[in-house]
């Protein structure tokens, strides 16, 4: 039986979803190079130190970011929903734009500046935490998140995506060893509060609150492992969040937020 010819628009559509997968799967991580949502996006384009090489948009979309991208610019390459969705990992909620960018130049620990808060992260994997974390970052004026090379999410993707476009505006340094890094931020200058749910001390009652030690190192870890006792040893006080309902524990980017926002008010 001979088959019916296909519809010749549906055909390049085909073929461009196609190509397109081909090339997202070619790397080794097909997150690796790719910003999506309209926060991370338009955040990456009034980012002048952001390289971005491609720009995948719907038409609403290229309405909506018409004078950013003007301005920067970038040649938008029109795409249909589906079509920028198989360039993306699956499920990735892209709200009609998608960016592919280089990434962005790292900060060395002996740069980061002395007036803002860093946060440091023991092994937090879910990229959504982190990028919570990197937006309350942004909000309360942290200079960076600091991670292990392994066992953190890529700063790209779902994180990017989460983060609502902070990721241009709070550093992310990946370091080989937290233990040496938090060692090494010590002998900068920092002072190093770590958090723990068994640990005797109150944050309100902290050094750091009461005598508002400057600058100072946020240190979290994991909800299901918290900090290592490496990650311990190296801070110069470990406290816990008081709490006063029937749960005890916060998720880590609401920890972050709560120690950032009273760290803010201290020093009113």
């Amino acid at each position: 039986m001979p088959r019916t010819p296909q519809n010749p628009q549906k055909q390049q559509q085909q073929s461009w979803q196609k190509r397109g997968l081909r090339k997202a799967r070619s790397g080794a991580d097909r997150n690796q190079d790719w910003l999506y949502g309209r926060h991370a996006v338009l955040a990456a384009l009034e980012n002048p130190a952001r390289q971005i090489d491609k720009l995948y948009a719907t038409s609403n979309a290229l309405k909506d970011f018409e004078a950013p991208i003007s301005q920067s610019d970038l040649l938008a390459t029109p795409a249909t929903i589906t079509e920028i969705s198989a360039l993306l990992p699956p499920g990735a909620v892209h709200q009609g734009i998608a960016a592919k960018v280089k990434p962005l130049g790292e900060t060395s620990l002996d740069e980061l500046p002395f007036d803002r808060p860093v946060i440091v992260l023991d092994q937090v994997t879910d990229p959504h935490n982190v990028g919570a974390i990197l937006r309350s970052g942004a909000v309360f004026n942290a200079s960076a998140v600091i991670m292990t090379r392994r066992n953190s999410p890529p700063v790209t993707g779902v994180l990017a995506k989460s983060a609502c476009g902070a990721l241009e505006h709070v550093d992310v340094i990946y370091v080989g060893n937290l233990a040496q890094a938090l060692k090494t931020l010590g002998k900068i200058g920092f002072w190093k509060i770590g958090f723990a749910g068994e640990a005797v001390n109150a944050f309100e009652n902290s050094l750091c609150v009461c005598e508002q030690r400057s600058p100072v190192a946020i240190v979290l870890g994991a909800e299901d492992k918290g900090l290592r006792r490496l990650s311990k040893e190296q801070c110069d006080e470990v406290c816990h969040i008081t709490t006063k309902g029937a749960l005890s524990s916060l998720n880590v980017s609401n920890a972050a937020a709560i120690v950032l926002h009273t760290l803010s008010q201290s020093k009113a």
